[in-house]
């Protein structure tokens, strides 16, 4: 048959069909490539999503589109509650942060959660202690910040918390706030998957 730049319409539809397997292949290897080149790799990760009336949510550093923290004020002060942080903390592990003026008298006399797994055939009911720890992030320039704040930071995290896999609700202690309790919503939660792109400085 008639060559056209040298090759044969039997080369040309050859060659086509040679190159068609592998052609998811070789876009993935391109889209990859180019976000490498943009400085930013894709990711797959799971989060725990908290969900209540009236909150609103807290995304973690480099994965901006999982809203991993549940924010919520009562009684003038700012709650932050997360069940896996992901880059929220260093600690991983979950935590109640509370964010209140100078001077405000915080304490959680029975500093309990209650939580409630709900698996294909039964409902698992455990309770979880919350603990007081040194606040996050430690280092010169964040007491600086700290210092300067108006605010006061209290935060505690669940000590041997289960592993969640299942959709369930947590259940949080009140607080007291300058002698006055003050009761936190009830959250339902569940595990999601997100995938996005994320910075390779992160």
């Amino acid at each position: 048959s008639a060559g056209f730049a040298g090759y044969s319409t039997l080369d040309i539809v050859g060659h086509s069909v040679r190159t068609s397997r592998p052609k998811g292949a070789l876009l993935i290897f391109i889209g990859a490539a180019l976000a490498t080149l943009l400085g930013c790799v894709p990711y797959v990760t799971s989060y725990v999503y908290l969900e209540s009336p009236g909150v609103t949510y807290r995304r973690a550093p480099c994965y901006d589109d999982a809203p991993v923290g549940a924010v919520y004020e009562r009684g003038g002060v700012r709650f932050e509650l997360t069940l896996e942080p992901l880059a929220l903390s260093h600690s991983k592990d979950a935590y109640l942060k509370l964010s209140a003026p100078r001077n405000t008298a915080i304490s959680i006399p029975m500093p309990i959660a209650n939580i409630k797994l709900r698996g294909q055939s039964e409902v698992k009911s455990t309770t979880v202690l919350l603990k007081a720890v040194p606040l996050d992030w430690q280092g010169p320039y964040v007491d600086e910040m700290r210092r300067k704040s108006p605010l006061a930071e209290y935060r505690f995290i669940f000590l041997a918390l289960p592993p969640i896999q299942s959709p369930g609700t947590v259940e949080l202690p009140a607080v007291l706030i300058d002698g006055v309790p003050v009761e936190s919503p009830i959250f339902t939660f569940e595990r999601r998957t997100y995938a996005g792109m994320v910075p390779l400085n992160c």
